[in-house]
Parts: structure tokens; C-alpha cells; sequence
């Protein structure tokens, strides 16, 4: 019976060693997060690079996420360049990396240069790319 007894209590002993270190190896306080990866082989362009009143140029920002989250971008641009039918270029939001321009109204020249540039962001705090902006020559 003095065997058993001791075979008993060092089962006991074993079990609450194994449970003791797998509840310290856990810790509740920091859980693990799963790390998100910022969008890559972000680039914006332009075509065509220079326009005249009444034409348009469609402006490109592509890239991708690598972990497969959807993209936003976001446009910024002054009034050299807007979105048909607008006075001015506001700040913009699109779901797709592809936005069409055309001449806008505080053209200053016979021939002014305009820009756009684009945010891309993934959704996540960290996951925004700022390509540099692109220009486009406008002639009157």
C-alpha cells in the first residue's frame, strides 16, 4: 500500500508540474497579435502627361497587400486638377486605384503644371504608402 501511495502522490506531483508550466507559459496580459504588413510595390503614374482644356488624364495607383487586405486610396490634388463636374479638387476616397482628371480652374499660365498624389492604406493603423505625387502639364 506504500507503494501505491507514492506512485499516486508522484503522479500527483507530475500533473501539477506540467499544468504549473503550461499556465505560467501563457500570458494573458500581452496576447499574441497577428502582424499586418503595410501594402508594397506601391506606384502612382499618369497618362498623359500633358493636357489642354477639355481633355482628361487617368492617374494610377497600384499596388498590393501582402496580406491580402483590400486597398483604399485616397487623393489629393489642388485646383490645377478636379474630378469632372468640380471647381476645385477636394480630398477623395476611392475603392479602386484609378482616377480621371481634367483641367481645373486656377490655371495661372499658357502652360501650368498640376499634381495628384495618393495615400494607399490597407485598413490597419500602420498600413499606409505614400508614392510620390505625380504632376501633369496643362496647356491652354
Amino acid at each position: 500500500m506504500a507503494g501505491s501511495t507514492l506512485a499516486r502522490r508522484w503522479r500527483i506531483g507530475v500533473l501539477a508540474l506540467v499544468l504549473g508550466a503550461s499556465v505560467s507559459a501563457c500570458d494573458t496580459a500581452r496576447p499574441i497579435r497577428p502582424t499586418n504588413h503595410p501594402p508594397v510595390g506601391v506606384t502612382l503614374s499618369v497618362f498623359p502627361e500633358i493636357i489642354a482644356p477639355g481633355d482628361s488624364a487617368i492617374v494610377i495607383c497600384a499596388g498590393a497587400d501582402p496580406d491580402g487586405d483590400p486597398l483604399m486610396y485616397f487623393w489629393f490634388s489642388d485646383c490645377r486638377l478636379v474630378k469632372k463636374g468640380a471647381s476645385s479638387f477636394d480630398y477623395y476616397h476611392t475603392p479602386q486605384g484609378r482616377l480621371v482628371v481634367y483641367p481645373g480652374s486656377c490655371i495661372d499660365a499658357p502652360i501650368d503644371t498640376g499634381w495628384v498624389s495618393c495615400e494607399v492604406s490597407d485598413g490597419h493603423f500602420d498600413g499606409w504608402v505614400y508614392p510620390a505625387p505625380v504632376r501633369v502639364i496643362i496647356r491652354q
